[in-house]
């Protein structure tokens, strides 16, 4: 893999998440003109050998947007269309496993805010914009979610 090209590829990507976790804090809303692109960059860098293999890519798509997928159904609304998308595209970006860390720490981080929100009196039927959580965990799994998920892998098994 060719370090600069991947290096030039990362700071789009991470750009691209901190524009879209302004938007979403801005509207509520994760626009499919950046969203669906984003996934495909990953996508086809992926096949041009500059990411994660294919294979690890198309895994890490399936499986951040399948499993948000999922919690948009459980949660009956509680989470956007663009958030399912977003998981999608930070798959593609980060592969499998890359991608356990990068949503587990947007849960993570996600959940504590929630609960400081709360702690301080605010309704649980508010909204809570998702998408910089998603930024946030994004850019960690490709930088580290590799390395993560190696370390994690060592102390517990």
């Amino acid at each position: 893999m060719e370090r600069g090209i991947f290096l030039l590829a990362s700071g789009i990507y991470i750009a691209v998440l901190l524009r879209l976790a302004l938007e979403d804090v801005r509207t509520g809303y994760l626009p499919d003109r950046w969203v669906l692109p984003l996934g495909a960059a990953g996508v086809l860098l992926s096949a041009a050998g500059v990411s994660v293999p294919p294979a690890e890519a198309l895994a890490g798509l399936s499986f951040g947007g399948g499993a948000f997928w999922i919690v948009q159904r459980l949660s009956r609304g509680g989470m956007g269309g663009g958030d399912v998308k977003l998981a999608a595209a930070i798959g593609a970006w980060t592969g499998w496993p890359g991608v356990l860390p990068a949503l587990f720490l947007a849960f993570l981080l996600g959940s504590l805010v929630a609960l400081v929100l709360l702690g301080r009196g605010r309704s649980r039927r508010a909204t809570l914009p998702f998408g910089p959580f998603l930024a946030a965990g994004g850019s960690v799994g490709m930088l580290y979610g590799a390395q993560i998920v190696r370390w994690y892998l060592e102390v517990f098994l």
